[in-house]
């Protein structure tokens, strides 16, 4: 009597089995049928974009189709897809009329810290007076446009871009609906200035941010430069003025004294 419940429940086992055994099988199958998808999506990707690689051509939809479905879980974007976009790169340096008082520009326009104390600035309407900001020279007002900027292990910083009539003076959430579309870090925590703000996750620490614009589509997105991955993307806004590049540092402490640098984009840099 032993020995048959014994085969009995070692026969329920090899069911069980057997089962789980059927159920791995179909989960590989259809992770094999899912990478083979992709693979055949980012060969048309590539030849895309060899047709474009000496021309400024607007990007084919189904380019932006596969960089939108991997910008769903901020994953690998490839290299040809990040040449195209570093043809937009443009030389970004930053405007000292713009600047808060506490802020530290270096002479050639290209790293920014906050000082601690304010500067003896001129009263201009174009400087931020309240928060720990400055613009870019370079406009955005059509096309596409690139940069990148080094954040390192700064534990507080603010990048992207703000269309041209921004409040400057007064405290304002920095937000789509003020005219900011921008990303930051702050006590360890990467936030996307919608309204309201939100949270998101990343799998990698960046240390080199990309910021993309494509003025007529609507969309600023940023990229992981070291990793070659996606970071967020605003979509589909109407943008309907001048657009500046929009830097803030944070406030200076023991862990974040450290500058923001704007590089020059290049394609080299990226995974």
């Amino acid at each position: 009597m032993e020995k048959e419940q014994e085969n009995s429940q070692l026969q329920k086992q090899l069911m069980e089995k057997e089962q789980e055994n059927s159920q791995l099988q179909k989960q590989l199958g259809e992770k094999e049928q899912e990478n083979s998808q992709l693979q055949k999506q980012m060969e048309e990707t590539t030849g895309y974009l060899a047709e474009l690689s000496q021309s400024n051509s607007c990007i084919p939809k189904p380019v932006f189709d596969w960089i939108d479905k991997a910008a769903e879980s901020n994953s690998y974007i490839p290299k040809p897809v990040f040449d195209w976009i570093d043809k937009a790169a443009v030389d970004v340096t930053l405007d000292p009329d713009t600047a808060h008082p506490r802020l530290i520009l270096s002479e050639d326009g290209k790293q920014l810290r906050d000082g601690g104390t304010p500067q003896d600035f001129p009263d201009i309407s174009e400087r931020f007076t309240l928060h720990t900001c400055v613009l870019g020279r370079q406009k955005i007002s059509s096309g596409r446009f690139f940069y990148e900027v080094q954040v390192g292990e700064k534990t507080e910083w603010y990048i992207g871009v703000a269309k041209q009539s921004i409040n400057r003076h007064d405290s304002v959430k920095t937000s789509t609906t003020n005219g900011y579309w921008v990303v930051w870090l702050r006590k360890g925590q990467y936030w996307a200035g919608v309204d309201p703000s939100v949270p998101f996750p990343l799998k990698e620490k960046p240390r080199t941010v990309g910021v993309y614009v494509d003025y007529e589509r609507g969309q600023v997105s940023f990229y992981n430069v070291e990793a070659g991955s996606h970071i967020y993307s605003f979509t589909e806004y109407n943008f309907t003025e001048n657009l500046y590049p929009f830097f803030s540092p944070g406030y200076k402490n023991s862990r974040n004294s450290a500058p923001l640098i704007i590089l020059y984009a290049n394609s080299t840099n990226f995974k």
